[in-house]
């Protein structure tokens, strides 16, 4: 049964003894009782305990975290530039036990792409298991094993699925008419399966129905 330190009165239970204190005691307690009250009142007063707000908190961070790694990075392999095709890509391995080369163009909307250009070379996708390199857009790298198509588009920012094309912010869509060719060597594939091999030439087309 709690006594007072401060006068003869005794208690039932420790909340009675702080109720007391802070009543009739407030001016006369030590550094430990004034936080035993304010800690006593705190919970009285509905406030929420201070772990499960921290718990919360790291939940959100991560949440957003997740949320982040997902659009941002996962997408489109290691390269630097993000394909709007929000599904799983089939992951290269044993980055640098291979080395090949093969041709590759990509036409889309009529147009072929350069990919000599800054944006489709290893300095501005960074992506190591394929890339083109030293401003020479007519070969392709690889430098891993098991380098879809999808893999490898994806990595120079062309968003893939076996029937539509998503670059720069365009959509060309089989569905809606359009014209989508993934050939290798003069073969219909499918970009999502399909694993890159020496030598492969590989056709890209993208075109509306317009």
């Amino acid at each position: 049964m709690p006594e007072c330190d401060y006068c003869d009165a005794s208690f039932g239970d420790e909340d009675a003894y702080l109720a007391h204190l802070a009543a009739e005691h407030k001016g006369e307690l030590s550094a430990i009782d004034q936080r035993r009250v304010r800690n006593d009142e705190g919970d009285e007063g509905g406030g929420l305990p201070v772990g499960p707000l921290v718990l919360v908190g790291l939940l959100v961070v991560a949440g957003g975290l997740v949320v982040w790694v997902t659009f941002f990075v996962g997408n489109g392999g290691s390269g630097g530039n993000a394909a709007p095709f929000q599904d799983d890509i089939q992951q290269p391995s044993n980055v640098g036990s291979v080395h090949y080369h093969g041709p590759m163009t990509v036409v889309i909307g009529g147009e072929q792409l350069d990919l000599g250009r800054d944006r489709f070379q290893v300095g501005s996708t960074g992506d190591r298991a394929f890339h083109f390199e030293g401003g020479d857009g007519s070969q392709y790298h690889v430098h891993a094993q098991g380098v879809t198509l999808e893999y490898a588009l994806e990595s120079l920012g062309i968003g893939v699925t076996p029937d539509a094309v998503a670059f720069d912010g365009e959509v060309y869509d089989e569905s809606d008419g359009d014209t989508v060719v993934y050939e290798v060597t003069g073969e219909e594939v499918d970009p999502e399966s399909y694993v890159l091999q020496p030598d492969d030439e590989v056709r890209v087309v993208a075109n509306g129905s317009g």
